[in-house]
């Protein structure tokens, strides 16, 4: 499965990073990261990548409502809601919002400024089944464009997002772009440094001092970063809340 996934970027082997080991996370061959992914990925085309992930969410097996995927919803509500303190009226954005299921959950909690981005073909499915936020909805390409100014986001959610992404060590200044000082950013991924071979629809596992590192040199100090210990994710997932500086 992980063959897959640079077949299709061309690589004939995942680069080192890519098996996840935390000794490895902010070096490749001693090469800082930021640098190795300058010069091995940033100048790739991911356009193959992206169709296969498309195609992927806006139908089959993962095109599926995010509003009770797990059913637990708000498990995942109270860990940001709990890390990040944001207000109700607090403008609030998801990335890769599928459907926009988890959008309506938040509005149903009361916050009234929640937006949602994704792929053309995921947001195109998703307007006629969630008219409710049709209108907060915005087609962003993660890998090529940047993300919407229409608002200051004090809170950007990227709930298992991060890992689809070819460019994923650009998200972080991505979303530094549009926020002000003290906006917060809450992930949540698959900690590399456990899991560290990604499946088929996943470009990497990010270790976890990696996923620090990248935020920290984007400009965003710590709050909380930790993995879940408990069910249903045992350890395996890694949660970080970072503040803008």
């Amino acid at each position: 499965m992980l063959g897959t996934a640079f077949s299709i970027l061309g690589l004939n082997k995942p680069p080192l990073l890519f098996l996840g080991e935390g000794a490895l996370s902010h070096m490749v061959t001693g090469i800082p990261i930021d640098q190795w992914f300058k010069s091995t990925l940033r100048n790739m085309d991911f356009t193959e990548w992206t169709r296969k992930q498309e195609e992927i969410f806006a139908g089959g097996n993962f095109g599926v409502s995010t509003e009770r995927v797990n059913k637990r919803p708000l498990h995942f509500f109270n860990l940001i809601t709990g890390d990040t303190g944001v207000k109700k009226t607090d403008y609030i954005l998801f990335l890769g919002c599928n459907d926009g299921g988890h959008m309506i959950e938040f509005m149903n909690m009361g916050y009234n400024k929640v937006y949602g981005c994704d792929l053309e073909g995921v947001i195109n499915r998703a307007k006629p089944l969630k008219p409710r936020i049709a209108k907060n909805l915005f087609i962003v390409n993660l890998e090529t464009t940047p993300l919407p100014r229409s608002h200051r986001w004090k809170l950007v959610v990227a709930k298992a997002i991060i890992e689809h992404l070819g460019t994923w060590a650009e998200l972080p200044k991505k979303i530094a772009k549009v926020q002000s000082s003290g906006g917060l950013v809450w992930v949540c991924t698959n900690d590399g440094t456990k899991i560290p071979r990604p499946e088929a629809r996943h470009f990497t596992h990010i270790p976890f001092d990696t996923l620090e590192h990248i935020f920290k040199d984007a400009g965003y100090s710590i709050v909380k970063h930790y993995d879940f210990e408990g069910p249903p994710h045992n350890g395996l997932m890694q949660f970080l809340t970072g503040r803008k500086e």
